[in-house]
């Protein structure tokens, strides 16, 4: 999958082990683990085969965004990167179609 990032601080924070430590300690390994899946996946549907990382479509203003747990409160949370989703024929996305992801942020959303 092609991974790009909302800006360069959060691409240096996630992609330099050194940095990853130091911005987020004990959850490092689990962000590196969920980056290097990302990376090696074909597109986003298998995100819905690993049980752990329970890929969820967020909602209200952020309907176009998903969340993979990293832990019982962090999600990294990224949308596909096109001007337009790939849509299937009900209106949902069709996740075999997004290979382009933006990481937005690593967040305790609870």
């Amino acid at each position: 999958m092609q991974i790009s990032f909302k800006d360069r601080r959060l691409e240096k924070q996630i992609t330099q082990p050194n940095e990853l430590q130091k911005k987020y300690g004990s959850l490092a390994k689990k962000i590196s683990q969920r980056m290097a899946e990302l990376r090696a996946s074909n597109d986003l549907s298998i995100f819905g085969k690993i049980t752990g990382a329970r890929l969820h479509r967020l909602s209200g203003e952020r309907t176009n965004e998903y969340a993979i747990h990293l832990s019982a409160n962090f999600r990294l949370i990224f949308k596909p990167d096109y001007p337009d989703v790939p849509v299937r024929e009900d209106g949902g996305h069709d996740l075999k179609e997004i290979k382009k992801i933006k990481v937005l942020q690593i967040q305790d959303y609870h």
